[in-house]
């Protein structure tokens, strides 16, 4: 019976080692249950072109992150919306205003920008409050 019981023991041991090393291959859940974006894959915070008159604009909705997040452009500018994620849908929402893009996972769409110039908030209406934010500048040309 002892040998029984020392077996368990030290299989329980082996079970919390292996549980405890490592990363298991996969990445770590973030607060929402979605992996967190491993270090290859984060997004770059470069902000967009200069402004580009009425196109030629694309933002990725990646990792809870709008790329870039910064974004300048030209009133009546059309942005291409690519979610790049495989499971998550997200939007392009500019705070105050009449713009709310669902755009679903690993689909694209676009939006034209019908604003006078300034600058704009956005987030997303599913993960703002997990960062998912940027600023548009409208700046005629």
């Amino acid at each position: 019976m002892r040998t029984r019981w020392g077996l368990v023991g030290l299989l329980m041991v082996l079970l919390v080692s292996a549980a405890c090393s490592g990363d298991g291959g996969g990445p770590t859940p973030g607060p929402t249950g979605e992996p967190s974006p491993q270090p290859s894959e984060q997004p770059s915070e470069e902000p967009s072109e200069e402004p580009t008159g009425t196109g030629g604009i694309t933002v990725d909705l990646t990792n809870f992150a709008y790329v870039p997040d910064e974004i300048r452009a030209a009133p009546g500018s059309t942005i291409t919306l690519r979610n790049t994620h495989p499971s998550t849908p997200h939007t392009f929402t500019i705070e105050g205003e009449a713009i709310d893009v669902d755009v679903a996972p690993q689909t694209t769409q676009t939006v034209t920008i019908d604003l006078g110039p300034g600058t704009y908030q956005l987030a997303c209406q599913f993960h703002g409050g997990q960062g998912m934010v940027g600023t548009i500048t409208l700046e005629s040309i």
